[in-house]
């Protein structure tokens, strides 16, 4: 049998659903060719290298789209290559592994505030959000809500994108969860009330999206002791890339001084690697 081991890369499998639940590479997530386009989100960032596991139907499709959007490919693996695979090194079924990844700030607001304050179901110790839902506002392809949802949370998606809901929805199925997607413009005499929420909303996500009538509606949306969190661009961006226009920039200080009559919890400015000024902001309705 010829030695094997598996690629420290990342593992995508490009074989269609059946072939991939048969068997694969232990550690590998599986993209059909076919949705590579639309789950594309789901991909590692191009500086880190793959490999490709490939049948003869998938490897064209497969070599176009990473060639041309210039992925750094380490290894491709021909599935007829398992059978001198140990099969130590091969699974069954599908797979929990993703690679992509939710803004950290998600993250972080999940793990310091949602976790140690509110339960996912009831037992609140603020009754007012028993069963409560988190809106991920602008929620494009949707990794925060998708990884919300995986972390238990019951979680509703607003986008204007049709596009962009659907390719929330594929990542979110394949992952088994269920994220309640909304198409909205939120720009365009929007009122919440057009979403029909029927759970109270413990929590209102807002990434890198920035429409300042909304902040009023976000007030009067939130449940007494529900969360705000805000992430999106700042003042100084425009010195580096985009956004440049103004009303996309938030002010310093701006979340806090709308946000005043609630509870701050954060508010801090970080930086994206290219330099460009971010505001992380947590705070709390009174009850």
């Amino acid at each position: 049998m010829t030695e094997f081991r598996l690629p420290d890369s990342p593992i995508i499998d490009c074989r269609d659903r059946a072939s991939f639940k048969q068997r694969h590479l232990k550690g590998s997530v599986n993209i059909p060719a076919a949705e590579l386009f639309q789950r594309m989100h789901e991909l590692p960032q191009k500086q880190q290298a793959l490999t490709i596991v490939y049948d003869r139907s998938s490897r064209p499709d497969a070599e176009t789209f990473f060639t041309d959007r210039h992925f750094i490919i380490e290894r491709w693996i021909a599935d007829e290559d398992f059978n001198a695979i140990d099969p130590s090194l091969l699974s069954k079924g599908r797979s929990s592994i993703y690679h992509w990844q939710p803004a950290p700030f998600v993250k972080q607001f999940e793990q310091d505030y949602l976790k140690p304050n509110y339960t996912k179901k009831n037992n609140n110790k603020n009754d007012n959000l028993n069963n409560g839902v988190i809106l991920d506002l602008a929620c494009g392809a949707g990794r925060d809500a998708v990884y919300l949802s995986m972390q238990g949370w019951q979680v509703i998606g607003v986008d204007y994108s049709e596009t962009a809901l659907q390719r929330c929805q594929l990542t979110a199925s394949e992952y088994d969860q269920h994220v309640e997607l909304k198409q909205a413009d939120l720009e365009k005499d929007f009122d919440f009330a057009s979403l029909h929420i029927n759970h109270p909303v413990m929590a209102v996500v807002v990434c890198r999206y920035l429409h300042r009538p909304l902040m009023s509606k976000i007030k009067s949306l939130l449940a007494p002791g529900g969360m705000i969190a805000y992430h999106t661009f700042m003042q100084g961006c425009e010195k580096i890339g985009s956004p440049r226009n103004p009303n996309y920039l938030l002010k310093p200080n701006e979340l806090a001084e709308t946000f005043d009559e609630f509870i701050v919890l954060q508010n801090e400015v970080s930086h994206l690697s290219d330099g460009r000024p971010v505001a992380n902001f947590v705070a709390r309705k009174p009850l």
